[in-house]
């Protein structure tokens, strides 16, 4: 203590001319209207910039909760879209309002662990068993078709990417609705190939490539764009190249889709060949 009362009195001169500069400016700014002014704009730009930099940082700190209440939000709008209904009076089509039954359902999930640089690749999602996830549903992002759930824990479960060679997911050309098996050949992880497509379907650079809704996914979701013409190279159809709307390479929120009827349409088609 007796040090600060030392170091004060031997630097008192500097500390009486800061008191006087103070009480200068306060009297300049207060009894002068222009630098009164000038004071006010400039203080509130420096306060508003303060502000603005602060509800930056606070906005950016916020961003995963906001993602995550976006992802959910739009979980719930799937959910209510007529492609995840299923048609209770499908035979009065022209009977207004007519009744729908919930076929697909849409969980929201984050990726924790992820691989594309592999010839088999998988995925994990934070959601297992306890959050009502089971062997088999699809795997979605906003922009296509990523992959199938394999194998299932009680808080994850791990997902068969569409980067893997026992991959095969039905798809459809948009404009002419036909038919095909979506493959990966190992290399490029942006791109893919769609096979089996009939040999007189025709295949323009530039067409949509989305889900036929013959297998775990909803029909009309978007999956890739075709580059490259159609080739035949000897096999039963044709053979293009998409590449993907969705970067595997960046998955963070996904959707894993349900589909309320597939134990019945398994069921139904193993006695089908069984019987055969």
């Amino acid at each position: 203590m007796q040090n600060l009362w030392v170091f004060l009195f031997r630097n008192r001169a500097f500390f009486w001319f800061l008191a006087f500069e103070f009480l200068s400016f306060i009297l300049i700014f207060r009894y002068n209207p222009y630098q009164g002014g000038l004071y006010l704009n400039t203080s509130n730009r420096i306060v508003g910039g303060i502000l603005e930099r602060k509800a930056q940082i606070v906005s950016y700190l916020n961003l995963q909760n906001t993602n995550q209440s976006l992802a959910e939000e739009n979980a719930q709008l799937r959910n209510q879209l007529k492609s995840s209904q299923y048609p209770l009076n499908p035979v009065h089509k022209t009977v207004k309002n007519t009744e729908y039954n919930q076929e697909y359902t849409y969980m929201v999930a984050k990726v924790v662990n992820n691989s594309t640089t592999r010839r088999d690749n998988y995925f994990t999602l934070d959601k297992g068993r306890l959050a009502g996830v089971t062997t088999g549903s699809g795997v979605i992002f906003p922009k296509g078709v990523i992959g199938v759930v394999k194998d299932i824990s009680d808080h994850y479960c791990t997902v068969l990417s569409i980067l893997h060679k026992d991959s095969h997911i039905s798809v459809r050309i948009r404009h002419t609705k036909n038919f095909g098996s979506l493959v990966w050949d190992g290399y490029n992880s942006q791109i893919l190939t769609v096979k089996e497509i009939p040999i007189y379907v025709d295949v323009k650079k530039g067409d949509t490539i989305e889900t036929s809704g013959f297998s775990l996914f909803p029909e009309g979701i978007a999956i890739g764009t075709v580059i490259s013409g159609a080739s035949h190279n000897g096999e039963s159809g044709l053979t293009i190249q998409v590449k993907l709307l969705a970067d595997l390479n960046n998955l963070d929120q996904v959707y894993i889709v349900g589909d309320k009827f597939s134990t019945e349409k398994i069921q139904l088609e193993t006695n089908s060949t069984t019987e055969k």
